[in-house]
Order: structure tokens, then sequence, then C-alpha cells
């Protein structure tokens, strides 16, 4: 697990709040408080979903960073829910799965893809445009 203050994290990074991966949109200094405390606001969005979120951390504040791979793949094969997938680069097979409707009904066997690679979870994100 890689931790980075919240002073140090950047935008297009990912991080680990609650159990659900976000990808950070853009990071503000807010002041806050009486005494005039300087904070980052942390403004993200959920890689698996849903609208934005903002998070208020002090500067030393320590945040769990996620390594994401995007990747690029063939579509092999389609049965029972699962799509096995190719990746593009390393050759290795993976199961991957599907958490948008429109992506499902839109992609077939042979068809090269964008994938990405979390924590272990592969998620189909969209077929590559020709």
């Amino acid at each position: 697990m890689a931790t980075v203050t919240a002073k140090e994290i950047k935008k297009g990074s990912y991080i680990k709040v609650n159990d659900v991966v976000y990808r950070i949109l853009r990071k503000e200094v807010v002041v806050c408080g009486t005494h005039s405390h300087s904070k980052n606001k942390i403004i993200c969005k959920p890689i698996l979903g849903g609208g934005e979120r903002s998070f208020n951390y002090a500067h030393q504040d320590r945040l769990e960073k996620i390594d994401v791979q995007r990747k690029e793949g063939q579509l092999i094969s389609i049965g029972g829910g699962t799509f096995q997938v190719m990746d593009s680069r390393s050759y290795e097979m993976v199961d991957a799965e599907v958490l948008n409707d429109d992506v499902a009904t839109g992609i077939g066997e042979g068809d090269v893809i964008i994938f990405m690679q979390v924590e272990g979870r592969s998620i189909i994100l969209e077929k590559k445009p020709m």
C-alpha cells in the first residue's frame, strides 16, 4: 500500500477512500476555520460510476494511492456474463467484467477494447474507436 500526503497528490492520480477508488479531477487549497488554517479540497469521481465527491484534508494527512493501469486488448470470448480479454502487449488472458450495459451490447468477439486493471479486477471501459 503506497501512501502520499494530501499536499503531494496530483490531478489524474487515483486514491482509495472507504474501500472506493476515486480518480482525482482537481485539487484546491481552501481556507477554513477561525484561525484561517488552509486545507486541501480534493474533488474526485469514483471510477466505477457515480457523481463527483469532494474531501477536505490537512496538508500532512496521508492518503492511500492506488495503481490503476489502462490497457488495450482483444475480446476473445463472451460467455455467461464473463468476458475473456487478451492483453495486446503481454498476451496475458484475463477475465474482465463490464459495468456499463451500453458497452456490453456494443462489443463482440474479436473487437479491440480498452480495459483497466485495479486491485486485481479487470474492467472493460469501451470499444476502441477505429
